[in-house]
C-alpha cells in the first residue's frame, strides 16, 4: 500500500545535528605536524644566521645576507607543504567531513519525517573542491608567513640594536605561534565546511530558515548565546554570518523543516554552492581569496600607479600617454594565472615554478621596481601589451600587462622562471 504524502507528518523536535569532532582532532594533529616540521627546519638553520647577526657589519650588508638565508630556508621548508602530498590529506579530511555531515543530515530528516528521504546533490563536488582549494592555500601560507615574520623581526633587531638572546626569544615566540595557527586553521576549516554543507543541504530540500543553536558554555560568544533559540532566514544572515561561519564558531542551524509534501519543491530557489561573492574594488589579499570562490570578473584590485619607465615606453611604442594610470588585476586574471601556471609539476617541466598567492601579493613590488620592460605587441583583442621582469633571488618573475579602459594597465598573466646556472 502506497503511503500518501499528506499522511507523513513532521515530528516537532529534530535530533541534534552533531559536529565532526573526531575528524577535527585528526586534522588538527596533521596540521600541527606540518607546523612542527617547519619549526624544526627553522631551528636547524637558525644557527647559520647567528655569526652574521653578531658581527658588527653594516645593516645593508646584513640585509643581503638575511635575504639569501631566508630564500634558502624557504626552499628547505616548502617540502613540508608540497601540494601533491597535502592535497591527498586535505581531500581525505574534506570528504570525511562531507560524509559525516551527510549522515547527520539524513539522521535528522528521519527524526522529523520518520521515513528515509533521498536527495540529489549536483552541487556537492564544486562545494568540496572550493573547500579543498581554500585549505591548501591556508596550509601553504604557513611557511611563507613564518618567514615574513622572521624577516620583520630580524630587521627590527638590527635597527634596534637587539642582543642575540632577545632575537632567540622572539623567534621561539614566532614558532610557538606557528603551531597555534595550524590548530586554528584545522578547527576553523572543518567547522566552516560542516556548517556550509549544512546550509546547502537544508536549502536543497526547501528549508528557508533555521533556529540558532549553540554549545551554551563559557567559550561561546556572548552575542551567540543571545541568539539561542531565535529564528533566522538563510538569505538574511546575522551580522557575523550564519552558525559556524565566524572563526571557530561551534554553533549550528536547526532547520525549520517544511511539510513533507513541500520538500524539494520545484519553486524552491536554486542552490549556489558558493557563498555570496563580493564584487568591486578590494585589496590583493582579499581579491585572491575571492577569485577562488567566484566565476566572474567584477572584483578587482588597483595596486600602484604606473611609473615613469612604463610611461616613457608607452609613449615611444604606441604613442599613448598613460601618466596617472593604475596597475590593476581582476579575479578572472588570477584564475587564469593559477590555471596556466599554478601546477607545480607542469611548471617544473618548463623550467619554471608554480605561481602561488604569495607571488600574486608581490605584484606591487614587481611593477614598482622591475629590472626590465618590453613592449610585446597587441593581444588577441587588439590591446597593447607590456612584459615586466624582476629578479628575486634565483628566480625571474615575469608579468605581462595589457592596456585596458578606465586608465588601467591590467595584469594579463604571470609566470616565474628559474635563473639558468652559470
Amino acid at each position: 500500500m502506497t503511503m500518501m504524502l499528506k499522511s507523513i507528518k513532521k515530528n516537532r523536535k529534530p535530533k541534534a545535528w552533531l559536529f565532526p569532532h573526531a575528524i577535527e582532532r585528526e586534522y588538527v594533529g596533521y596540521l600541527r605536524g606540518v607546523a612542527r616540521n617547519i619549526n624544526t627546519m627553522v631551528n636547524q638553520k637558525f644557527v647559520e644566521i647567528r655569526p652574521h647577526f653578531k658581527a658588527n657589519i653594516r645593516q645593508d650588508s646584513f640585509s643581503d645576507t638575511l635575504e639569501r638565508w631566508l630564500i634558502e630556508l624557504l626552499q628547505a621548508v616548502l617540502i613540508f607543504v608540497d601540494e601533491k602530498e597535502i592535497t591527498q590529506f586535505v581531500r581525505g579530511y574534506i570528504h570525511q567531513t562531507a560524509n559525516f555531515n551527510g549522515k547527520q543530515f539524513h539522521k535528522v530528516l528521519k527524526s522529523v519525517y520518520s521515513v528515509d528521504v533521498f536527495t540529489t546533490e549536483p552541487w556537492l563536488d564544486d562545494a568540496l573542491k572550493i573547500a579543498e582549494w581554500e585549505n591548501i592555500r591556508l596550509i601553504k601560507s604557513l611557511p611563507t608567513q613564518t618567514l615574513e615574520k622572521l624577516r620583520s623581526r630580524f630587521t627590527q633587531a638590527v635597527r634596534g640594536g637587539w642582543r642575540w638572546e632577545s632575537v632567540v626569544d622572539d623567534v621561539k615566540s614566532i614558532l610557538n605561534t606557528n603551531e597555534k595557527r595550524a590548530t586554528l586553521i584545522a578547527r576553523d576549516q572543518i567547522g566552516k565546511l560542516n556548517s556550509h554543507l549544512t546550509k546547502l543541504r537544508q536549502q536543497n530540500i526547501g528549508v528557508k530558515s533555521y533556529i540558532w543553536r549553540g554549545m551554551l558554555d563559557e567559550r561561546e560568544r556572548a552575542h551567540h548565546v543571545d541568539r539561542e533559540g531565535k529564528q533566522f532566514d538563510w538569505d538574511n544572515p546575522p551580522d557575523d554570518g550564519h552558525p559556524g561561519e565566524p572563526i571557530l564558531c561551534r554553533c549550528y542551524a536547526e532547520a525549520v523543516f517544511p511539510e513533507f509534501e513541500d520538500l524539494g519543491r520545484d519553486d524552491a530557489e536554486p542552490i549556489d554552492p558558493i557563498s555570496t561573492i563580493k564584487t568591486g574594488k578590494m585589496n590583493l589579499d582579499e581579491l585572491f581569496d575571492n577569485s577562488l570562490s567566484g566565476g566572474g570578473n567584477k572584483s578587482f584590485s588597483n595596486f600602484g600607479s604606473v611609473g615613469p619607465a612604463l610611461v616613457t615606453l608607452a609613449k615611444e611604442s604606441i604613442g599613448l600617454d598613460i601618466s596617472g594610470w593604475q596597475h590593476s588585476i581582476d579575479e578572472s586574471s588570477i584564475r587564469h594565472i593559477l590555471k596556466q601556471h599554478g601546477n607545480e609539476k607542469a611548471e617544473n617541466k618548463r623550467g619554471q615554478r608554480a605561481v602561488t598567492k604569495a607571488d600574486i601579493l608581490m605584484l606591487p613590488q614587481i611593477v614598482s621596481s622591475f629590472d626590465s620592460i618590453d613592449y610585446t605587441g597587441t593581444s588577441d583583442a587588439g590591446s597593447e601589451t607590456f612584459l615586466l621582469r624582476k629578479e628575486i633571488g634565483d628566480e625571474i618573475f615575469c608579468v605581462q600587462e595589457v592596456r585596458k579602459r578606465h586608465k588601467k594597465i591590467a595584469v594579463k598573466t604571470m609566470w616565474i622562471r628559474k635563473k639558468k646556472k652559470p
